[in-house]
């Protein structure tokens, strides 16, 4: 009798605790430790002269359409002044995404300028920057390249991605992964990064 009552009371024990337990909902230490990235502005889109427009060409990014002052060649691009009374106005934001915790960061910065008559896009230009500190290594980036809208349309989007790690050997903790950024800007002035 006895045993069946310690048997009994021991069973009890054991199960009641494992039948009633929550799922855990604390993160697992790897996700815990993983660094958090989210696409932000961090330079609001103001509006610039033309003469600002940078010289993308050497920086290493992309183009579209007519620059304003240029004459147009061969069709190429659309016309600044198309729209008739309608005023060109060039802008310029910058976006950043990436990693970033108490060990440092890795982020990818999109450099987008574009002009606009308040109804099409009529010119754009786009660069990447990167910056990383601690113990973050950016080990390859692609881009920028156009991935919506364009000359003509009423936004243009510029596109790029890192390929980046985090290691810490002091506590064993290596992370890797990839990072990707869209900036867009339309063609009254307003921008939005993804």
């Amino acid at each position: 009798m006895r045993k069946v009552l310690f048997t009994i009371l021991f069973a009890a024990l054991v199960a009641v605790p494992a039948a009633t337990a929550a799922p855990p909902t604390e993160p697992t230490p790897e996700q815990a430790a993983a660094p958090v990235a989210t696409p932000t502005i961090v330079e609001a889109a103001h509006a610039i002269s033309v003469l600002e427009l940078p010289d993308v060409k050497r920086l290493g990014g992309v183009e579209l359409g007519t620059r304003p002052g240029v004459t147009k060649r061969n069709g190429g691009g659309v016309d600044p002044l198309s729209c008739g009374a309608c005023i060109n106005t060039c802008w310029s934001v910058v976006g950043r995404n990436g990693p970033s915790d108490w060990s440092g960061h890795a982020y990818i910065y999109d450099h987008l300028n574009w002009c606009g008559n308040g109804a099409v896009v009529t010119y754009a230009t786009s660069w990447q920057s990167y910056d990383q500190q601690g113990f973050f290594h950016i080990g390859s980036t692609y881009g920028p390249w156009w991935s919506g809208g364009g000359a003509g349309s009423s936004y243009v989007r510029s596109t790029g991605y890192m390929l980046w790690t985090e290691d810490i050997p002091i506590i064993g903790l290596a992370h890797n992964g990839t990072t990707w950024l869209s900036v867009t800007g339309y063609a009254y002035g307003g921008s939005a990064a993804s």
